[in-house]
């Protein structure tokens, strides 16, 4: 399979590395979570957005923009690059791979194919 997806290959090492990047920030959102359930058991509320304040603009950007992001373009390259183009160019591959046969090969096949089938049809030989 690796013969005929070879074209392709930048584009699916591209997708492995996008979903490698959603998967870590949604492992991260929710050791972030973690974070956060210790953090408001040991901070102090008078003091907690100012000491943590970047952190939690980071996360609330990592998951309003940058996750969001990362999962569209995702889906775009899946559905718009890959889903289309694979399977239309191992297609022609394949079909490039039988034109280079001989019609000795093709008339040898089917003289295989007809000498290996019975006269009747399988249906015809059941009884109910």
């Amino acid at each position: 399979m690796w013969h005929y997806s070879k074209p392709a290959a930048p584009y699916l090492a591209v997708m492995a590395f996008v979903a490698a990047l959603v998967a870590f920030g949604e492992v991260y959102l929710f050791r972030f979570l973690g974070d956060i359930v210790d953090w408001l058991s040991t901070a102090d509320r008078s003091t907690f957005l100012a000491d943590e304040g970047w952190r939690l603009a980071f996360m609330g950007a990592l998951v309003l923009v940058l996750l969001p992001a990362l999962t569209i373009f995702s889906s775009l390259l899946i559905h718009q690059v890959l889903l289309g183009n694979l399977p239309m160019i191992s297609r022609w591959q394949m079909h490039r791979y039988v034109l280079r046969h001989s019609m000795n090969f093709f008339a040898n096949e089917f003289a295989g194919r007809v000498s290996q089938r019975s006269c009747r049809p399988r249906w015809l030989s059941v009884k109910p």
